[in-house]
């Protein structure tokens, strides 16, 4: 069965990378009023290239706040060296 997905913003928060650790992206969403909380087991953010609109990194989540409606995916350093830092 696949579920609506939450809504979230067109552009997630700023993060920063930091060098040797994994770095945690906030992404703050508002749930699917068709989608109750116990009928969610996991998140993913898939990363698309602006260009090509292929996918690079997809993403699971390793915890979420219902009550903050914030979901926080930890990025290795080796998945983040397919951003382009400028």
């Amino acid at each position: 069965m696949k579920l609506y997905p939450p809504y979230i913003e067109g552009i997630i928060p700023s993060f920063s990378l930091k060098s040797g650790t994994g770095t945690v992206i906030t992404v703050p969403f508002s749930m699917n009023r068709a989608v109750g909380q116990t009928e969610i087991s996991n998140f993913s953010l898939k990363v698309k290239n602006i260009i090509s609109n292929e996918y690079i990194l997809t993403l699971t989540a390793d915890s979420y706040n219902y009550e903050r409606n914030e979901v926080y995916f930890v990025l290795l350093p080796t998945q983040a060296a397919v951003f382009n830092i400028g």
